[in-house]
C-alpha cells in the first residue's frame, strides 16, 4: 500500500513538472500569415491552450485512435502490472479528458490502432508485433476475436464502405484482407509480389460518387513507396503506384476534402522532415470512350517542412478548427514540440512546446468544441483550440 502511494504521489509531481514545462511556451497562433478569406471567417486568433498533461505509463506509449461515437481517446501502452505482463489500451473519456480503464489486449507491442468509420458498436481493431491483429470491445473491455497474421502486423485500417471488412499491414510487405464474417483466414492477399519493406500506413478511401476523385479504395503506405489499391470488388483490387518518394513514416486522409497527409524522414535530396498534402486524381487511359481504364496518381497541394531529423515513426494529422481552417499538426523531434501549420498558406504558425519527442497527433472534433493531443513515451498532452 506504501509503495502504490509514494508511486502514485512520483507521478502527480511528474505531472505537475509536464505542465509548468509546457505552459512556458506561446501556445497563440498569429493570424498575420493567414489570408484575407480565412480572417473573415473569424475575427480572433486561433489559440491553443493547454487544458491538461495526462502522464499514461512510465515508458512504452505508441499511437492513439478517437472514438467520437463513444468520445474516447484509446492510447497503447505496455501493462503497469508484473501480474499482467503485455500490452494494452488506457482509455480516456474525450468529455472530461479523465484516464478511466485499461485494456489488455496484446503479448506484445501495439503499432496501430483504428476504429470503426462512424460506428457506435466499441469495436477497436488493433495490429501488433505478436503477429496478431485483434478486435476488442471498449464496452466489456475484452477481445472478442484474434486473427493470425503470420508475421508482425505493423498497420491497420476499416473498410469505410463495407465495415465487415478489414486491413492488416505486415512486416513483410503484404496487405491481408480479413472479413469479420470469416474468422479462420484472411480473404485476400494484396502487394505479395512488391516491395517487401513493412507497411507503416494503411487508409481506407470510400466511395464518395460527388467528390472528384470518386474511387474507393486502399492506401499502402511502406517505408519506401505507396499505392491506391483500388477496390474493383470484394476480392479483387488494382494497384496504383502513386509519385511519392522518400522514406515514409505517417499517411492520413482528411474526410471531407479527401487530401492525403503523408509524412517522410529527411533524407539525400530532402534535408527535413516532409509532411506532403496532396490529391488523389484518376485519369481515363483507354482509347475506347465506352470503357473506363483509370490510372491513379496523386499531385502535392502543399509541402511543409520540420526540422532535420526523426529516428521514430513519428505520425502527423489533419485538424479543423470550429469556423473551418484546416491545419496540419506533427511532432517535431528536432525541436521537442508539435509544429501547426495552416494549410492554406502553407507557413507554420506554432510550436507547441514539449518535454520529450511527440510520436502522434490526433484531433478530437465536437459540434461545440476542437481540441488537439499529443502523446510522447509516457504523456499524453490535451490542448483547447479557440
Amino acid at each position: 500500500m506504501c509503495q502504490e502511494r509514494n508511486r502514485l504521489k512520483s507521478d502527480l509531481e511528474e505531472a505537475h513538472m509536464e505542465i509548468k514545462k509546457l505552459r512556458s511556451g506561446s501556445l497563440i497562433i498569429s493570424t498575420d500569415c493567414l489570408s484575407s478569406s480565412q480572417q473573415s471567417r473569424s475575427n480572433r486568433a486561433v489559440q491553443f491552450h493547454l487544458e491538461k498533461s495526462i502522464k499514461i505509463c512510465d515508458t512504452g506509449c505508441r499511437v492513439m485512435a478517437y472514438s467520437a461515437h463513444m468520445n474516447v481517446l484509446a492510447i497503447s501502452q505496455p501493462s503497469s502490472s508484473a501480474l499482467f505482463p503485455g500490452f494494452g489500451i488506457k482509455k480516456i473519456c474525450t468529455l472530461d479528458f479523465k484516464s478511466t480503464e485499461y485494456v489488455s489486449v496484446h503479448s506484445n507491442v501495439v503499432r496501430d490502432l483504428a476504429f470503426k468509420h462512424k460506428d457506435a458498436d466499441g469495436l477497436l481493431l488493433t495490429a501488433s508485433i505478436d503477429k496478431t491483429v485483434r478486435l476488442s470491445s471498449l464496452h466489456s473491455n475484452t477481445v472478442v476475436q484474434t486473427y493470425q497474421t503470420g508475421l508482425p502486423a505493423w498497420s491497420c485500417c476499416w473498410n469505410a464502405n463495407y465495415p465487415q471488412y478489414f486491413y492488416a499491414g505486415l512486416q513483410n510487405g503484404t496487405v491481408l484482407v480479413f472479413d469479420t464474417r470469416n474468422t479462420s483466414a484472411p480473404t485476400v492477399e494484396l502487394n505479395t509480389d512488391g516491395s517487401k519493406s513493412p507497411v507503416v500506413a494503411l487508409q481506407y478511401v470510400p466511395w464518395d460518387s460527388s467528390a472528384q476523385f470518386s474511387l474507393a479504395g486502399l492506401l499502402v503506405g511502406q517505408l519506401n513507396k505507396t499505392y491506391f489499391y483500388e477496390r474493383k470488388s470484394d476480392s479483387e483490387y488494382r494497384p496504383h503506384l502513386l509519385p511519392l518518394d522518400g522514406n515514409l513514416t505517417s499517411m492520413t486522409v482528411e474526410e471531407s476534402s479527401r487530401h492525403v497527409l503523408a509524412s517522410f524522414r529527411p533524407n539525400a535530396t530532402s534535408p527535413t522532415v516532409r509532411h506532403v498534402m496532396c490529391e488523389l486524381d484518376a485519369i481515363n487511359v483507354s482509347d475506347d470512350p465506352t470503357v473506363i481504364d483509370n490510372a491513379v496518381t496523386c499531385h502535392p497541394v502543399q509541402t511543409f517542412n520540420g526540422g532535420k531529423s526523426q529516428k521514430l515513426l513519428a505520425k502527423s494529422c489533419f485538424a479543423s478548427t470550429l469556423d473551418g481552417q484546416l491545419l496540419v499538426c506533427a511532432g517535431d523531434e528536432a525541436s521537442n514540440s508539435t509544429i501547426v501549420w495552416n494549410t492554406s498558406t502553407g507557413h507554420s504558425v506554432t510550436k507547441l512546446p514539449s518535454s520529450s519527442p511527440i510520436i502522434d497527433v490526433c484531433s478530437i472534433k465536437t459540434e461545440t468544441s476542437c481540441h488537439l493531443a499529443a502523446l510522447s513515451d509516457k504523456f499524453i498532452n490535451i490542448y483547447t483550440m479557440s
